[in-house]
């Protein structure tokens, strides 16, 4: 029998935006009912298209004692699912774990609650005839390292078995490692497809049997969450994934953008370029965008776009102003990257301190040894867990990325930054 089902992942229900500083009413309502909007639209997938059901993997609210306002909004999405004889297969995660308050609320029958206890599993029974089996489990708190993967078994005779977790799969770097386990152990587990959560950023870490998937959150809620948000769509046919379709579902969306600016002399020229960047995320979002804008480039700007309050003034000029709020592309901030405009390779090889610090850093570049000594002098910072959740992974191309800066600093400082 062919069906299909939704998985989706940490809604993080009445989640608020912090750190945006005053933004137009308007944007500042559609933020807050923004992951109640992401939801409502993965409802609508789910009518729409008439899939089987829903899987959801964690993170459903955004804290351990869940607000209210967010128990209702699921309650009334589920209810909906409910009337169209979808039903709901749910785990917690660490944001919403077991341990956290929750109101005594009524629920759909077709709504179903994973234990944190044990692993449970239900039946998806159409038309008479189990088609699959949803296995899971919730967190019992906030922090579990234990493996919770190792306790997920199928049922023997399930034509098609989901398992549901909330995990850190591979140890993904920025993300704590609760429930840690491995690709190779869920690949061996007999499941044919694990429906995780609990990393933001989408993936897909096996498109074949079993298929293990990350569908990321279905709205980006900082400005490091950008790009299209959503959830899958899984289509199954003679008991085999045959299709996996990402439907973007973000109320919405976090931009970056790059506005190259060598060969500028005149701020005009960078405030006409940007806005035409700004109207091009407008025109290829097709919904509320907040966007960051990164300058880059060798410029005659440089020491310009270092003068005091000057790049928060060309960021206020540039917000939008006037247009409807279906469009609206918020400016969140301008982030200066530009260089000096300089002739690097001539400096390089001046006989003087400035040549000799960029030759350092070019050596640090191009030696692999010299990358390896930074590793190990940076790997305490990193393994700390304090602030594991908080720095990128140590990597050769993170070192690269920070060489660059330094190299950029080091310029500033002695040749001059800022324009007297």
């Amino acid at each position: 029998m062919a069906f299909s089902f939704v998985h989706t992942a940490d809604l993080h229900l009445d989640c608020p935006f912090e750190g945006l500083g005053e933004v137009p009413p308007e944007l500042a309502a559609l933020l807050k009912d923004s992951t109640f909007r992401a939801l409502d639209r993965i409802v609508d997938l789910c009518i729409e298209r008439k899939t089987t059901f829903l899987v959801v993997a964690g993170d459903v609210y955004n804290a351990t004692d869940k607000s209210l306002r967010a128990q209702l909004r699921l309650q009334n999405s589920l209810a909906r699912l409910a009337e169209a004889g979808i039903p709901s297969y749910i785990v917690h995660g660490n944001h919403d774990p077991a341990n956290g308050w929750s109101a005594a609320l009524d629920w759909p029958d077709t709504a179903h609650f994973l234990s944190s206890g044990k692993c449970g599993t239900f039946p998806v029974i159409c038309h008479g005839t189990e088609i699959a089996s949803v296995s899971g489990i919730s967190y019992p708190k906030g922090a579990v390292t234990e493996n919770l993967a190792a306790r997920l078994s199928p049922p023997k005779d399930s034509p098609f078995s989901v398992a549901v977790l909330h995990c850190n799969c591979g140890q993904v770097g920025g993300y704590e490692p609760y429930s840690p386990c491995t690709l190779d152990e869920l690949v061996l587990s007999g499941f044919d497809y694990w429906a995780l959560g609990h990393i933001h950023k989408g993936s897909i870490l096996r498109k074949q049997a079993p298929v293990v998937l990350y569908p990321g959150n279905p709205q980006g809620l900082n400005p490091k969450e950008t790009g299209p948000k959503g959830c899958y769509l899984i289509h199954v046919s003679d008991t085999k994934v045959v299709d996996l379709e990402f439907v973007e579902t973000d109320a919405v969306r976090w931009s970056y953008a790059k506005v190259a600016c060598s060969g500028m002399t005149r701020e005009q020229e960078l405030i006409d370029k940007a806005q035409e960047t700004l109207d091009e995320i407008r025109n290829q979002a097709g919904r509320p965008a907040l966007v960051r804008l990164f300058l880059t480039g060798r410029t005659a700007l440089h020491r310009t776009l270092a003068r005091p309050n000057l790049l928060r003034e060309i960021t206020e000029g540039l917000r939008g102003i006037g247009c409807a709020p279906d469009e609206i592309v918020w400016l969140e901030s301008i982030q200066n990257q530009t260089k000096l405009d300089i002739d690097l390779e001539e400096r390089r090889i001046s006989e003087d301190f400035l040549g000799d610090f960029l030759r350092a850093i070019q050596e640090a570049r191009a030696n692999s040894e010299k990358l390896a000594e930074l590793k190990d002098v940076l790997k305490p910072l990193f393994s700390d867990r304090r602030g594991h959740k908080y720095l990128p992974e140590l990597n050769d191309e993170q070192l690269l990325a920070w060489l660059d800066e330094a190299e950029n600093y080091g310029l500033d400082a002695l040749i001059g930054g800022a324009e007297e």
